[in-house]
């Protein structure tokens, strides 16, 4: 589970390149519509994603757009700060100042990130709240809960692990 050669080097990679992905589709979208690079029908847009059958579509309107920046956007630094926690889990020394700090940041990431995300986008963008996204912003909440749980955690272990070396 831990350490060079473990399955969190495996997931570092998962998670960064998911960050990585999401990211380039990110700017793939806001690339289409900067350079007018999709058909409108009925007032709504298709994006043709290159080398598929496969389209993009949705309401042209602002704050569908600027929904669909910023949700990307979360997810972009959502999986970024799990590769960095992962990172920290391939070291040889697990119960670090790093891994509890990278830890609390994505406690916090998900307690405070994940609220303001659903307020701002659907009570100030969308103008309504729109009730069936809400497991998904719990969800964040309950692992950014669960987190804060494993940063607890790791902090004894930390503590533990500095006063063994100071007796070795």
């Amino acid at each position: 589970m831990f350490g060079p050669k473990s399955l969190s080097v495996y997931l570092f990679y998962i998670s960064r390149i998911a960050s990585i992905a999401i990211g380039l589709f990110l700017m793939f979208i806001l690339f289409s519509f900067i350079t007018d690079n999709f058909e409108l029908v009925d007032n709504r847009f298709e994006i043709n994603i290159p080398f598929t059958e496969t389209y993009i579509k949705g309401f042209y309107e602002v704050k569908i757009i600027t929904t669909i920046a910023l949700t990307l956007t979360f997810y972009v630094l959502f999986f970024y700060f799990l590769s960095i926690i992962f990172k920290t889990f391939k070291a040889e020394t697990l119960f670090t100042i790093a891994a509890i700090r990278q830890l609390n940041n994505f406690a916090l990431y998900n307690l405070i990130g994940s609220p303001f995300a659903f307020i701002l986008i659907h009570i100030f963008i969308m103008k309504h709240p729109n009730l069936r996204d809400i497991p998904t912003y719990l969800l964040h909440l309950l692992l950014g809960v669960f987190i804060l749980f494993i940063v607890t955690v790791f902090k004894k272990g930390y503590k533990v692990q500095s006063e063994n070396d100071l007796t070795i």
